[in-house]
């Protein structure tokens, strides 16, 4: 089997959908208590709560240029199932978070697509059923909803129509966590530049020097420092005065 494209092949019957709306209703003031915020985690824990099948969820996220890792799980079983992908360079979640829209394992001892993967996590797990549904970000980052059962067949239509929303969801707490650490790091720049500019005016009308002279001043008491521009400039506006290296003394 290969990947699965989602909404492929989905038929479960009207008593399920039945069940699984009422799961969603019932979970929708869980996932985000009064005054929360819709994170990951939150989501992964849902994912799990609301297919009675599954045993543990976990979110993989590949970053660019590095190693994948579990941001989130629901127990010691699926980020373990996740970490033996990771090490072992195999496995649905990896395939998920690469590029299949959907990857499905009905029972992982007889599947041939992963084979080191599926005789280590049998083996010491006993996991057989999994769904691994990739989630679409704006951003490079790529990762995968995991769910995992220890019964081969236990993952039913249900259960993947169950993975496919969620995973909606935990793109865009993704995404939203991402945007908002991107403005955080803006803010601080923002912060970082105005403190730096308030140290270089107060080093120019104390010295009578340059601008360009001010700053290459705040730079190399960095550097002679080890620490970083912005705290040697707080320092600068909280002292008047410029710090020294512990072998520097004041001209």
């Amino acid at each position: 089997m290969t990947g699965v494209p989602m909404g492929a092949e989905l038929n479960p019957g009207p008593s399920e959908f039945a069940e699984l709306t009422t799961a969603f209703g019932e979970l929708a003031g869980l996932i985000v208590p009064p005054g929360g915020t819709l994170t990951p985690s939150r989501l992964v824990n849902a994912a799990q709560r609301a297919a009675p099948n599954v045993e543990g969820a976990a979110l993989t996220v590949l970053p660019p240029r590095s190693r994948p890792r579990s941001i989130a799980a629901t127990g010691a079983l699926p980020r373990r199932a996740d970490e033996l992908q990771y090490s072992i360079g195999e496995g649905p979640c990896l395939d998920a978070a690469e590029g299949d829209d959907l990857v499905r394992v009905d029972d992982l001892a007889a599947d041939p697509r992963w084979p080191a993967f599926a005789t280590a996590v049998v083996a010491e797990l006993g996991v057989r059923s999994i769904i691994s549904v990739r989630l679409r970000l704006e951003s490079d980052l790529r990762a995968a909803l995991n769910l995992y059962a220890t019964v081969p067949g236990a993952l039913t239509d249900v259960d993947r129509v169950n993975a496919a929303i969620f995973g909606s969801f935990v793109a865009l707490a993704l995404d939203a966590e991402r945007a908002r650490e991107e403005a955080s790091n803006l803010q601080l720049a923002l912060q970082t530049n105005r403190q730096i500019g308030i140290a270089i005016g107060i080093l120019m009308g104390r010295d009578l020097i340059t601008a360009e002279h001010a700053f290459r001043e705040l730079r190399e008491v960095s550097q002679a420092t080890n620490r970083k521009l912005r705290d040697v400039a707080r320092e600068v506006i909280e002292t008047g005065e410029l710090p020294h290296a512990p072998d520097q003394r004041p001209g």
